[in-house]
């Protein structure tokens, strides 16, 4: 398992002077002699365990071999575990391990060290920080009382991760009410979306999704989640989508997901399975010839999983190391302009994230063009959405220059007005300083710019603008509540 550029080296302004001080004071401590221990992050019974039980909290070199490391040397090689009690934490350790850099980058060190001190990077709202906390774990009848993994190698990452996850939600039981797409927007700073089965309308647009996730390189995971049973918050990572010609009686060609477990031996027996009668071609075409993953690897066809499941979602992370992701943090303004600079083409994703909400929240994207001496007059639709969750706008292949984002905001009485909004380019130069320029503006300023913006856009192409904005009867835009 490689270790790979850090999440620090992909921030490259923005940095906040208390993750300034942490890097600075990890690098200090890790270097001393003594014991390590997090002040601030107290041990807290962990979750559903019988507390006539005695729960130790001590190292992972109390209850390993001295030989221990903080990464499996082959990801694949770390088996999944027979047994775990937070279903959506081992789900996202399962889709990690399948692009492992993205799990190793989270790490400011990839060493263990004798003071059992880690820093791990948590993108918390979309503002990346360092969690620095202790190696001290729940051990019970010496071994890792949360879980127990089948792996090979005397790992601990999973451990590490599991606790800065749950120092950032204040303890273990609230890590474990937390959904995967939380998790994974955790870990990877990354779109998560989630969608329910029912809400497509065919199995041709499934199977269509799936092909556009899987080409673009992002990670897709079924899951059956009915609140109250005991898989709920379980997620199956899906390894490929193959259409092969079945030699049994099939009408067309077979369209078959091949999915991974998170818990070794949870699988299910669909039609084409290792002891169907498959021919040969179609074994070797299903990878069925490793028997030692046969209870971690299993192929359903589509239909078997929209009977077995209920949603599928998708992590859109990528580990690129030519990537920068900057952010800042806009408090209370309800109207305002976000302007920035792409200094070569490339992909861009641009994220607002509520600390707390439901906010209703709109936004436009727009290049800025020398065209007039009016601004109005010198911008070019990008695109534009309206939420009261998260935003996520990825556009693709963006030509350099300077950016504008107008954004509006209708803040929900009784919670806190905080919005962060990110920023992740790729192909920028690791020389390039990426920041926001935040402009408050007045209501009457931001219609003129987005009336501008409209008009400009209407002159090239009728839109579908619900997502937009809406008119009132003086045809001015406003939130829609």
């Amino acid at each position: 398992m490689g270790f790979t550029s850090k999440i620090s080296t992909l921030i490259k302004n923005v940095k906040s002077p208390k993750n300034t001080e942490d890097i600075d004071f990890l690098l200090s401590r890790t270097q001393a002699f003594e014991k390590y221990e997090d002040e601030d992050f107290k041990p807290d019974f962990p979750y559903e365990i019988d507390p006539n039980l005695k729960i130790s909290w001590v190292s992972p070199k109390e209850f390993l071999n001295e030989d221990i490391c903080l990464f499996p040397k082959d990801a694949n090689g770390f088996f999944m575990p027979t047994n775990f009690n937070n279903n959506a934490f081992i789900s996202a350790m399962n889709l990690l391990l399948s692009n492992p850099n993205l799990m190793s980058r989270l790490f400011e060190s990839d060493q263990v060290n004798s003071p059992g001190i880690y820093g791990v990077w948590l993108c918390e709202n979309g503002a990346w920080k360092l969690m620095i906390i202790d190696d001290q774990v729940p051990s019970l009848n010496s071994q890792y009382a949360l879980n127990a993994f089948a792996g090979k190698e005397n790992c601990i990452f999973h451990m590490i991760l599991q606790k800065a996850l749950a120092k950032l939600y204040k303890s273990y039981q609230n890590l474990r009410k937390t959904p995967i797409h939380a998790i994974l927007n955790d870990l990877t700073g990354s779109h998560v979306d989630v969608k329910n089965l029912m809400d497509l309308q065919t199995n041709e647009d499934v199977w269509a999704l799936i092909k556009k996730w899987k080409e673009a390189n992002y990670m897709v995971f079924l899951q059956k989640n009915i609140e109250g049973e005991k898989d709920e918050g379980l997620a199956f990572s899906l390894v490929e989508c193959i259409e092969i010609v079945p030699t049994q009686e099939y009408v067309g060609l077979a369209k078959i997901l091949r999915l991974k477990t998170p818990l070794k031996g949870k699988t299910f027996q669909g039609k084409y399975n290792k002891n169907a009668g498959l021919s040969s071609e179609e074994k070797k075409r299903l990878k069925f010839d490793n028997t030692s993953l046969d209870d971690v690897f299993f192929c359903l066809t589509l239909e078997e999983c929209l009977k077995f499941f209920t949603e599928i979602g998708v992590c859109k992370a990528q580990n690129k190391i030519n990537s920068m992701y900057c952010w800042t943090v806009v408090k209370n303004h309800e109207s305002f302009l976000v302007k920035f600079h792409l200094e070569s083409p490339g992909t861009t994703v641009i994220s607002l994230n509520q600390k707390q909400g439901p906010h209703h929240i709109r936004v436009m994207m727009a290049k800025e063009e020398l065209l007039s001496k009016e601004i109005e007059d010198n911008l070019k639709f990008i695109a534009a959405d309206y939420s009261n969750k998260k935003i996520f706008i990825e556009k693709n292949g963006l030509e350099s220059g300077n950016y504008l984002l107008i954004v509006e905001i209708s803040w929900a009485e009784g919670f806190e007005n905080e919005v962060t909004i990110g920023c992740l380019c790729e192909n920028e130069p690791m020389n390039q300083e990426m920041s926001f320029e935040i402009f408050p503006k007045k209501n009457a300023e931001v219609l003129k710019l987005q009336k501008g913006l409209l008009k400009n856009y209407a002159k090239s192409k009728e839109s579908d603008t619900m997502r937009i904005r809406d008119y009132s009867s003086s045809g001015e835009p406003s939130i829609i509540m």
